[in-house]
């Protein structure tokens, strides 16, 4: 792959000016090149099928008491009347009974043209390679996965990609292993390293590999109406690192403390469900999340027109010894979804409150102005974004092809305590991810980001991405 800094990018160029991004954004809405996950924040949008109306697109909340699922063994089937009893299983063969060895391969390559900065460019290939047990007794099973990024191309001189360890080095590492109980009904405990997806606490497995965490939980993701988890959280290893820190360590403090979570999530009637988590960082902060989301429309498979409004709020705030220094901060967002015939449409709104920055050192953000580079989220930024979404696979040949805009504003304080670059991000992806045939389980994702800033201190920025993801399963 030739380097995109080959084709000497002047740096003049990298700064679009506003009215043309408006302009970009606006007739990209128009002539519908968009995206099914448009209305997703960006840790979210690296997972499952593609949706395809309003009411199919996730929301943090929908993870809520939802750490990973582990495999839990085959569906129990109805036994055949004077059927012979099943030989006993011993341990084995019970463990390997619906057991599940796979993973994904991913290459992955990054290249990140800053004005006035440091460049990042990377080049990676490696993945995953994962065993999920079925359960003995139907109360005991276990999890492993393995993973590792090894560079490709990776120039020293320009880091940061995100991609590999410091300097531009791979790595291998036993992410999760985990014990798997299911103590009662659809409730189950997981214990020790493992892959979790709350607000603010997720894998956010937005390069080669995800976060990870040393946690013991307690929670229930298969019940209809109401999902929980409760538990503590100790450890964190980042994306890039093959060691693991505690959660008070990564925040910043000089601590080895982890936190406490408490979440839960209720669906009521059609289309409707709210939720919210509480995540008590020892001696650091806490963060109160919680969203609400309705159907505006009915949500039976007739309805050709689909609308969905969301809500979302964060409080923030130190407690404790307050380790990483005394603040109180807020993050407020509104979210409406409209779609028909395929086509998804997006409005956002977020409003952050003037005591902090949010914080994030666990994962990525549920705001919904979190996009491909930025959060939107500095002390007293108002933003607000236009997204849209298509499945292109509505096309003849153009099956399994999709896209998407999204056009986000940040306004940020022009003086005192909280001033900052004003800061515009115009994105767009297209993914081409087979839905059967020999090349199911294939995903390729090309990304373009470009940011303009204004203020003391600007960077404008234009991002590219070339992500390739092969699922395989060996058992």
């Amino acid at each position: 792959m030739q380097p995109l800094s080959s084709l000497r990018f002047p740096r003049r160029r990298l700064r679009v000016p506003p009215h043309l991004s408006v302009q970009l954004a606006a007739a990209l809405l128009l002539t519908a090149a968009l995206s099914v996950h448009a209305s997703e924040p960006d840790y979210m949008t690296q997972k499952g099928a593609m949706a395809e109306s309003p009411e199919d697109l996730n929301v943090a909340i929908d993870y809520l008491g939802r750490p990973d699922k582990p495999a839990l063994g085959k569906a129990e089937t109805t036994p055949t009347p004077n059927a012979a009893p099943p030989a006993p299983k011993g341990l084995v063969s019970k463990l390997l009974d619906g057991a599940k060895l796979g993973g994904q391969f991913r290459t992955y390559y990054l290249e990140r043209l800053r004005d006035g900065a440091t460049d990042s460019q990377a080049w990676a290939a490696g993945g995953s390679l994962g065993f999920k047990s079925g359960l003995w007794r139907e109360r005991v099973g276990f999890g492993l996965t393995l993973y590792t990024s090894q560079p490709v191309y990776a120039p020293k001189d320009k880091p940061g990609s995100g991609l590999l360890a410091p300097v531009q080095d791979g790595y291998t590492v036993l992410g999760e292993s985990y014990l798997l109980l299911r103590p009662f009904g659809t409730s189950h405990l997981q214990l020790w390293r493992q892959g979790m997806e709350l607000p603010y606490v997720n894998k956010h497995d937005t390069r080669m590999t995800p976060n990870t965490f040393e946690a013991y939980l307690l929670f229930d993701r298969d019940a209809k109406r109401f999902n929980y988890v409760l538990g503590y959280i100790d450890k964190i290893r980042k994306r890039t690192e093959t060691t693991w820190q505690s959660l008070s360590s990564a925040a910043g403090a000089d601590a080895n403390h982890g936190a406490g979570v408490l979440g839960a999530r209720w669906r009521f009637g059609e289309g409707a469900n709210i939720g919210a988590v509480d995540i008590f960082g020892i001696d650091t902060f806490n963060t109160f999340y919680t969203e609400a989301t309705r159907a505006l429309t009915p949500t039976d498979d007739e309805a050709e027109l689909e609308m969905r409004l969301s809500a979302q709020y964060t409080d923030q705030r130190s407690v404790g010894e307050e380790l990483i220094g005394r603040f109180q901060t807020y993050q407020v967002g509104g979210k409406f979804d409209i779609g028909a015939y395929g086509v998804t449409l997006t409005l956002a709104y977020t409003d952050t409150g003037s005591g902090a920055d949010i914080q994030n050192p666990w994962g990525g953000v549920p705001s919904y102005n979190s996009v491909i580079v930025g959060d939107f989220d500095s002390a007293g930024e108002r933003a607000w974004r236009v997204g849209a979404a298509y499945d292109f696979g509505r096309i003849g040949g153009l099956a399994g092809v999709s896209g998407f805009v999204n056009y986000t504003a940040g306004d940020t304080p022009d003086s005192g305590s909280n001033a900052s670059p004003n800061t515009d991000e115009l994105d767009f992806t297209l993914d081409w991810r087979p839905k059967n045939g020999s090349l199911e389980g294939l995903w390729l994702r090309g990304r373009v980001a470009v940011i303009n800033a204004a203020g003391p201190g600007a960077v404008d920025q234009l991002d590219f991405r070339v992500i390739l993801n092969y699922d395989f399963n060996l058992l």
